[in-house]
């Protein structure tokens, strides 16, 4: 209440199904620039996640919708995406791998990454910081990897659907386990047959 937020972001759609959503961070409460923390960031970050797929809501077609949908349980406003942050300096400035540090600093980047993988020093000015939602890649040299960046950003984008699809597909097998007893059972509770055409036709047609 009383905050006004303003976001004014590119979309990049690829030939290869990509999608790239783009913004520069001009400021964040009182912080204009520089000495934005991790936690406003993250705050931000699921603004603007919510926001661009509201705006993708629009130019997807009614099966793509329902690809969606069915892949995150009609969740889809809130569907995983990839961060990729670049910025020209981080506060305090330490070697890339002190950053993983089991306690604070990870526990910060984590809400921006995911679970943090890897940290590495590109030279002695540029770091990079990899998670299973994002990379962080910080210095002054940042900007100049932004084809890298995008090249990361496509795989690993596919490999976090791809992690999506089957544990929906864990999902529709318990479900069917769930029928297969009670389709065994059915005499002993017949009020249970409506129940189980119920089941057999939504998984049926998630399936489809």
């Amino acid at each position: 209440e009383g905050i006004v937020q303003i976001e004014h972001f590119g979309i990049h759609t690829r030939m290869d199904g990509t999608i790239v959503y783009g913004l520069m961070i001009e400021s964040v409460l009182d912080r204009i620039l520089e000495n934005i923390s991790l936690d406003n960031l993250a705050r931000l970050l699921v603004d603007v996640h919510v926001d661009s797929s509201r705006i993708m809501e629009s130019l997807l077609s009614n099966h793509q919708r329902d690809l969606l949908d069915m892949i995150f349980l009609g969740n889809t406003l809130n569907r995983d995406k990839v961060n990729v942050i670049i910025a020209d300096r981080v506060v305090p400035k330490m070697s890339a791998e002190r950053y993983l540090d089991k306690d604070a600093f990870e526990n910060e980047l984590r809400q921006v990454l995911g679970d943090t993988h890897e940290a590495h020093d590109l030279s002695d000015n540029d770091i990079v910081i990899t998670g299973s939602h994002g990379i962080m890649l910080i210095g002054p040299h940042s900007k100049m990897q932004e084809p890298v960046m995008l090249a990361f950003l496509s795989l690993r984008s596919r490999d976090v659907f791809v992690h999506n699809v089957f544990n929906r597909l864990f999902i529709i097998d318990d479900t069917l386990k769930t029928a297969r007893q009670l389709i065994a059972k059915y005499e002993q509770d017949p009020n249970s047959i409506p129940r189980i055409r119920h089941t057999l036709s939504e998984t049926s047609k998630d399936i489809i």
